[in-house]
């Protein structure tokens, strides 16, 4: 799976997670206000002492929190998974190391002092398939040097002599290895904002999700009772409620944090060599598929190719190329339908 398709599964999870939230919302709101109609009902027939316990001792009839923290850590196991297979993807591309013709390419044109052209660098960017061939590269690119004439006064003369000059090359694609992992930790921040900080459109489940203090509600009772007096009302401090009001952003795949690392993942994406797409079977590629397939029974070794597709892409595209099953792979990875 390309990392583009794991950060559209991540943004796809976030979504769902938000719908459910918004329905128990809207549940939530329905038996809240039900519940404050019955308090006004009772006003008039009942002191406001008996209606204030009363309100403290309701319960809804529907356990809000275990639905929440049920949805949470299924979409947060989903989320972290998608998350974990970038990272995995960030770190081979990080830890592999420079081919080693690539190295001695490099070590020999540095030892010789070629100076290269735009173009010869261009093409050498083609050669190594990790960040530290690029890195090698980068080097090389930066410490690049060109001989001009320069005219320099000497007893009054003018005399022209050479001089060696900086000359980079500045289009060598080399990721920064620090905003890449920084990116990433943005996104699992996000990620945790929306999961963790979101309580509805309006914040209706605000007191589900991050209930007021019982403690001092308690204090306060007591301090009624044995001095006629009240400490002020309990309410949520100032990063709870940044956390509520910034986890609604969090849901939208053009939040910032998702498309700048997308950005960083593209350009990372951009620097690793592609092989030549293949546009013809082999004889030894007819073998290998032969030897994986039974085409005895035609529909079987169909759904048995489409297995094989879904699972490996790198032989989904010999399956596409085989007349007996190109068709129902292509259909199965949405490419084409079944009657093209």
């Amino acid at each position: 799976m390309t990392y583009r398709k794991i950060m559209k599964n991540i943004t796809k999870e976030l979504k769902e997670y938000k719908s459910e939230i918004d329905q128990f919302a809207s549940s939530y709101q329905t038996e809240r206000k039900k519940f404050e109609d019955e308090l006004e009902a009772m006003r008039g027939k009942f002191t406001e002492s008996y209606i204030g316990e009363y309100r403290k001792s309701w319960k809804t009839k529907v356990d809000y929190v275990a639905l929440i923290e049920t949805a949470r850590t299924k979409h947060q196991r989903n989320v972290n998974q998608g998350i974990e297979q970038i990272e995995q993807w960030l770190n081979d591309y990080f830890r592999t190391p420079a081919p080693a013709d690539f190295c001695a390419t490099i070590t020999a044109l540095k030892a010789t002092g070629v100076a290269l052209s735009n173009l010869e660098f261009s093409i050498l960017q083609g050669m190594p398939n990790g960040y530290f061939g690029q890195r090698l590269l980068n080097e090389l690119a930066v410490s690049r040097t060109k001989t001009e004439q320069r005219a320099e006064l000497e007893n009054g003369q003018a005399k022209s002599v050479e001089k060696e000059i900086k000359n980079p090359f500045g289009n060598v694609r080399l990721p920064n290895i620090e905003k890449a992992y920084d990116g990433l930790q943005n996104l699992r921040n996000a990620t945790w904002l929306a999961l963790n900080g979101y309580c509805g459109a309006n914040n209706e489940l605000a007191d589900v999700i991050f209930p007021l203090s019982k403690t001092q509600e308690i204090a306060n009772d007591k301090l009624r009772e044995a001095y006629g007096t009240e400490l002020p009302k309990p309410t949520r401090d100032a990063l709870t409620i940044s956390r509520m009001a910034s986890s609604k952003q969090c849901f939208n795949e053009t939040y910032r944090p998702y498309t700048e690392f997308l950005e960083i993942l593209n350009g990372i994406n951009a620097t690793i060599p592609k092989p030549p797409k293949k546009t013809v079977l082999t004889e030894d590629d007819r073998k290998l598929i032969d030897t994986m397939i039974d085409s005895k029974y035609e529909y079987a070794a169909r759904e048995q190719a489409v297995a094989i597709a879904k699972a490996d892409s790198r032989l989904a595209e010999l399956l596409k190329l085989d007349a007996r099953y190109g068709k129902a792979v292509k259909a199965a990875l949405g490419e084409a339908s079944e009657n093209e």
